[in-house]
């Protein structure tokens, strides 16, 4: 029993955030090959275009960037707060006294969803303001 334990707490810890970064930083890295290739091609073919604009292209604009992040921010929060509601109208009608682990485990997943959510808020201003 205390072997899967500890492989549970193993496997979100540490594995759960390696395999995270690992993906970004993977998609990024497919991203730039992409565009060196598209470059490399292009310098081939001796056809002239401008480097700066095809990379404008390729890239997000800094304005989608930005509502990506707002509609982040809703979501997370939107679904921390029915998560959060949900689990405390569920405690008071069963008159639980006291929560058990799953519960306690999901409301605080809520909480943690709901500061994600925040901290996405926060960053869609700041970066709406220095834009600007």
């Amino acid at each position: 029993m205390y072997f899967f334990d500890f492989l549970t707490v193993f496997s979100i810890c540490v594995a759960l955030p390696v395999l995270i970064v690992w993906l970004i930083m993977r998609k990024s890295t497919n991203e730039t090959n992409k565009l060196s290739q598209i470059i490399i091609t292009a310098m081939e073919k001796n056809i002239n275009i401008d480097i700066e604009s095809v990379t404008k292209l390729l890239h997000k604009s800094p304005k989608k960037n930005i509502i990506s992040k707002l509609l982040i921010g809703n979501i997370c929060s939107c679904l921390g707060i029915a998560i959060a509601v949900f689990f405390i109208i569920l405690a008071y009608c069963y008159n639980m006294a006291h929560l058990n682990d799953f519960t306690s485990f999901i409301l605080l997943s809520g909480i943690i969803l709901i500061s994600l959510g925040i901290a996405y808020y926060i960053t869609y201003f700041v970066e709406k303001k220095n834009n600007k």
